[in-house]
């Protein structure tokens, strides 16, 4: 089955647990509850909420320092931490973390080979804050997208790249705009 089998399966029987998407040495999990994706999760470093928010100058280098220190004592989630912290704003995290889920239903979708786990259970554990996406919403955008990703992949020599937005300043919102038209 491919991943997107695979996601469909989970939107028609509405499935709860968690769906992981392992490809070399990537790994890629969903949480699940009857049918919507409630978050996501990568082995690679880049794609983690601590990078994301720290190259995207949503968060601070120092800041999500401290946060990660703070999550390792208590073992509350990062988003939470950081929520708590007034880091950031409940707004801002769920997007992010929406679109995580996008990006990674997205990628495994582009994928051609690989292995793939579900595991079911009642009632995910969602310790953090969720963002809830609709399985089949995800799935509408990563078809579409997909088969672009797996393009630029390919002229780019590889699946391992990865893809840096700037943050859109007030002097680089021009240029930032006609870079992604070009694209």
């Amino acid at each position: 089955m491919t991943a997107d089998d695979v996601l469909e399966w989970a939107s028609r029987r509405r499935f709860s647990g968690v769906a992981t998407f392992e490809r070399r040495a990537v790994v890629r999990s969903l949480g699940l509850a009857e049918g919507d994706v409630i978050w996501a999760s990568s082995s690679r470093k880049e794609e983690q909420l601590g990078a994301i928010l720290t190259l995207s100058e949503q968060v601070a280098a120092r800041v999500l320092t401290e946060a990660v220190a703070a999550r390792s004592q208590t073992g509350v989630p990062l988003g939470k931490v950081l929520l708590m912290s007034g880091a950031l704003d409940e707004s801002a995290l769920v997007d992010v973390l929406a679109t995580k889920i996008r990006e990674t239903v997205t990628d495994v979708l582009s994928w051609r080979d690989g292995a793939f786990d579900l595991i079911p259970r009642a009632q995910p554990v969602v310790a953090g804050v969720p963002a809830v996406l609709s399985i089949e919403v995800c799935l509408t955008i990563g078809r579409r997208r997909s088969k672009r990703l797996s393009e630029a992949l390919r002229l780019l020599g590889g699946d391992d790249a990865c893809f840096y937005a700037p943050p859109i300043t007030a002097t680089s919102s021009m240029v930032g705009r006609r870079s992604a038209a070009s694209f």
